[in-house]
């Protein structure tokens, strides 16, 4: 029996990684990708393998493993598959919560912008606010005298 050197082992999870790409995990990253797609073909060959030792346990014959096998993958490709509806139901369903969640975050951020007078609601357009701002000392050349810094209160046009 020949043995299958360490390259080909992982030659052939990476190629059985690229089969696994779903909707729900678009956004993983490779390596979470190639892990899904190895603990998912491989739980497929390991219960093809159970299958075939129970099979031949029991029937005694090859044949009766051989079927055990086949019984063992298909059920267990079938848990794959109802896993994948599941994962894409709550996929889908989070996408329409996280739709939301953001929509009460932006009217959230447009009520405070609105209670704190950020945004220039009910205002005329040339009236202007107020702010209040540091004002470094200066020198008026004129009549000498300095004037200290200090924060006052200025008008903003907008």
């Amino acid at each position: 029996m020949k043995k299958i050197p360490l390259y080909g082992s992982l030659l052939a999870i990476l190629f059985t990684a690229g089969c696994s790409h779903e909707v729900y995990n678009q956004y993983d990253s490779p390596t979470r990708s190639m892990t899904d797609a190895a603990v998912r073909y491989g739980s497929i060959g390991g219960a093809g393998t159970v299958g075939y030792f129970a099979g031949r346990q029991l029937g005694g014959s090859g044949a009766a493993g051989a079927a055990g096998a086949g019984v063992g993958a298909v059920g267990e490709y079938g848990l794959q598959k109802y896993n994948d509806k599941r994962r894409m139901d709550a996929y889908h369903k989070g996408i329409a919560v996280g739709k939301a969640q953001a929509l009460a975050e932006l009217a959230q951020n447009e009520a405070d912008l609105k209670k704190n007078d950020v945004y220039p609601y009910n205002q005329r357009v040339n009236e202007p606010s107020y702010r209040s701002t540091y004002v470094p000392s200066r020198k008026d050349d004129a009549s000498g005298v300095t004037y200290p810094g200090t924060y006052q209160t200025v008008p903003v046009l907008r």
